[in-house]
């Protein structure tokens, strides 16, 4: 009947609304895992950049230490008599 049918529509159109919103919701949580996914990468990436600098900073005092070290060792060397600059 006529009326069947309208109803069998009905439902049929809101079984379609239902499968509709359920893809809609899975692709907005695709979306989101994705944005999170990016913004742990940034997180890592700007770590790796913090520990490279600090290391990058050290690098340097140790390189002005050793030379301080080296200078401070040469000019001892030269006032107790064991480097000769005169020669």
């Amino acid at each position: 009947t006529a009326q069947d049918q309208s109803r069998l529509d009905q439902l049929m159109a809101t079984g379609q609304f239902q499968v509709d919103m359920l893809d809609r919701k899975g692709q907005m949580y695709i979306e989101q895992m994705n944005a999170r996914r990016i913004e742990q990468m940034y997180g890592l990436a700007a770590s790796n950049l913090a520990g490279s600098t600090t290391a990058a900073s050290q690098a340097g005092i140790n390189e002005a230490q050793a030379y301080g070290n080296v200078a401070s060792t040469f000019y001892q060397g030269v006032e107790s008599g064991a480097i000769d600059l005169n020669q």
